[in-house]
C-alpha cells in the first residue's frame, strides 16, 4: 500500500507541476514501469525470510524458494541509526535487503549494526 501511495503522489506531482505535454507523459510511463517492477518483484512476497551472519563473515540467506544459501556481503551495502541496506550476492543472483531500524527490537539492531563495523560491509581489507 505504501508503494502503490508512492507512486500515486508521484503521478500526481508530476501532472500538478508546470511542465511541458510531452514531459508529463515521459514521466507518467517511467512512474508506470517503476509502478509495474515493484509489484512484479513483491507478487509472490519476500524473496528471503530470514539472515544468518556466520563467525566467518559470510551471510546464509533463508529463501523462500530454493532453500539456504551462502552470500557474501557487497561493499555497496550501508548502515546508518535509521536503517541498514544490505546488498548480498550469491553465486547465482543478488539481493537488496531493507531492515529499517523499528522492525527489529532496539538491541538486536545494535548488535547488527556493530557486527557489520566490526565485520566490514563486504569491502576488501588490506592486511
Amino acid at each position: 500500500m505504501f508503494l502503490l501511495a508512492v507512486h500515486t503522489l508521484s503521478l500526481l506531482a508530476a501532472w500538478l507541476n508546470p511542465l511541458p505535454l510531452w514531459l508529463k507523459f515521459l514521466l507518467s510511463l517511467s512512474i508506470g514501469y517503476s509502478l509495474w517492477l515493484v509489484y512484479k518483484q513483491r507478487a509472490n512476497g519476500p524473496a528471503i525470510l530470514g539472515l544468518q551472519l556466520k563467525p566467518d563473515g559470510s551471510w546464509l540467506l533463508h529463501r523462500v524458494v530454493g532453500g539456504d544459501v551462502e552470500a557474501q556481503l557487497l561493499g555497496s551495502s550501508l548502515v546508518n541509526p535509521w536503517f541498514v541496506l544490505l546488498h548480498l550476492r550469491t553465486e547465482k543472483q543478488a539481493y537488496s535487503v531493507l531492515i529499517p531500524r523499528d522492525s527489529l527490537e532496539a538491541d538486536a539492531f545494535r548488535r547488527l549494526r556493530v557486527a557489520l563495523k566490526v565485520v566490514g560491509t563486504g569491502e576488501a581489507k588490506k592486511p
